[in-house]
């Protein structure tokens, strides 16, 4: 996952999150180019540190240099569908009323939401929203960016909360959709050899899921890639 940042010069999306100002950061790049695979591998990691503490969390994020972080992720285009149509101000308390939903909706997780915002005010985190793009309400555009400035605001006051916003390159040309003061970086295309690199872990993974099927994986490893057809992390047929 390397990107391309608005300096002249090339940085991994680890490096870009840890340096950015206020710990905030918007994540751009293309369908398909690995904004939400990042933002789930980043999370998964997280967790695993958390519940390992032996677990080297530099070789599973290479450039990531702090400690690990609770990881929340928000999908934004669910957060906007909870919203009421008439909202014309976006507040934390949305995104806040939004995560006591979700885990109440969890009989075996109801009233963790406040623990887990406590957590994040106590010791800090990550919070990742996923998909400003997919919020399709034109009139709630506005009110999802101001909910997530007023969030971060207040959720990282004692600068140890980091939050990630990606979003589709295109769509964040909208002046409606971009977040003040956040700094900007966005997903380069996969070289030929990383896409090949892709291929090979994906179907080496998928024999070992489906060992039965390895001879079937390895003819489908063979066939000619088409790089202009293959965008960046999508799946190999």
């Amino acid at each position: 996952d390397v990107i391309l940042a608005r300096e002249p010069r090339h940085l991994t999306a680890l490096e870009a999150l840890a340096q950015s100002p206020d710990g905030r950061m918007v994540l751009l790049g293309i369908p398909g180019s690995g904004k939400s695979t990042f933002v789930r591998y980043l999370a998964l990691c997280m967790a695993q540190a958390l519940l390992d503490p032996a677990m080297d969390l530099g070789k599973a994020l290479p450039g990531w240099t702090g400690q690990s972080l609770l990881p929340v992720i928000i999908p934004l285009g669910r957060l906007a569908e909870s919203l009421p149509r008439e909202a014309r101000q976006g507040k934390a308390a949305m995104v806040e009323d939004y995560l006591r939903a979700v885990f109440d909706a969890d009989e075996k997780l109801r009233g963790f939401a406040d623990r887990l915002l406590g957590e994040l005010e106590e010791r800090g985190g990550l919070v990742l929203f996923d998909g400003l793009d997919e919020v399709a309400d034109l009139e709630l555009r506005p009110v999802v960016r101001q909910a997530v400035e007023s969030f971060a605001g207040h959720h990282g006051r004692k600068g140890s909360t980091y939050f990630l916003v990606t979003c589709r390159t295109y769509s964040y040309t909208d002046p409606q959709w971009q977040l003040a003061g956040w700094s900007t970086h966005e997903l380069a295309p996969l070289s030929r050899e990383k896409i090949d690199q892709f291929i090979d872990a994906w179907y080496n993974e998928l024999c070992c899921v489906d060992p039965s099927r390895s001879g079937d994986y390895a003819n489908k490893r063979e066939k000619p890639v088409s790089y202009t057809h293959l965008r960046a992390h999508e799946t190999p047929e």
